[in-house]
């Protein structure tokens, strides 16, 4: 997680130029970064306040990584879901 963290971190810093860095590297890997993505964008997403750098990049990276790997943002997102919601 820490990995992706930092990933996320430059890439808020950066975006949108470093955001297709994480993109790349989540058309690699897509189920490791959809479900670190989706977690620490939720986990940013409920700090407060929310950092709307981090928040713009967790979106542009799923947009991206939904139109070609599209189930394996389903399948995090129904985990994610399962996992906090406990459903």
């Amino acid at each position: 997680m820490y990995l992706a963290l930092e990933f996320l971190d430059t890439s808020a810093a950066h975006s949108p130029h470093f955001d297709w860095v994480l993109a790349h590297v989540g058309n690699t890997y897509p189920q490791t970064v959809v479900t670190e993505v989706l977690n620490l964008g939720l986990n940013n997403f409920s700090s407060n306040p929310p950092q709307g750098g981090k928040l713009s990049s967790v979106a542009g990276i799923l947009g991206h990584l939904s139109t070609t790997h599209s189930k394996e943002v389903q399948n995090a997102f129904d985990q994610l879901l399962q996992v906090r919601f406990q459903i």
